[in-house]
């Protein structure tokens, strides 16, 4: 499957239905950043971009909007900058990590 970019699966077994993208073979020759378009997925719950080095940029401002999110991993990537306050939305967020990234700065007394 030479032509495959991305292999993604779906466990609808679960109450949470993860999407797993993950390159074939190993490490992409493309670096990418979350568009600021993740904002829409408004009832998005799990997110979980760990492990992902070819991920880099700033942490979108739009993330503030996944209100429904419960679970938002992006730990080991090469995301920079600081963390936004909007992140301090997501009301009902159980687990945040994002460790091992270059981040700089505070973390947002709303967090």
């Amino acid at each position: 499957m030479s032509f495959c970019i991305a292999f993604v699966s779906c466990d609808i077994k679960k109450e949470k239905i993860p999407v797993v993208v993950r390159p074939p073979g190993g490490t992409p020759t493309i670096n990418v950043s979350i568009p600021d378009k993740i904002g829409i997925l408004s009832k998005l719950m799990y997110l979980d971009l760990s492990y992902n080095y070819y991920l880099q940029g700033l942490l979108p401002l739009t993330l503030g909007n996944l209100t429904q999110l419960l679970h938002l991993n992006m730990s080991n990537t090469d995301i920079t900058g600081t963390i936004p306050s909007s992140i301090g939305q997501l009301t009902n967020l159980i687990f945040l990590c994002l460790s091992s990234n270059p981040l700089n700065g505070t973390i947002p007394p709303d967090i």
